[in-house]
């Protein structure tokens, strides 16, 4: 079975997912220079609906940084 799960959008900047396990509750994504436009819905999902997600962003000089979802999900209210 393949995953549609290929992207993710946080603070407005794409991210190209290169693993993801709900079994350790971890998801790694690579920043790119995609915009929302030219990724297709389907294939974004959304890791605010999962605050428990450890989610690691490398960035595009490969520097990685882990984000707090709850704290984000958080400040966003």
């Amino acid at each position: 079975m393949t995953s549609k799960i290929k992207y993710i959008n946080l603070s407005n900047k794409i991210y190209r997912v290169t693993h993801i396990s709900f079994f350790t509750k971890g998801l790694v994504a690579e920043e790119t220079i995609l915009s929302a436009a030219t990724v297709p819905e389907d294939e974004v999902f959304d890791v605010m609906d999962y605050p428990g997600l450890k989610v690691t962003l490398i960035d595009m000089d490969g520097r990685a940084e882990e984000i707090d979802l709850k704290g984000l999900s958080r400040r966003a209210r």
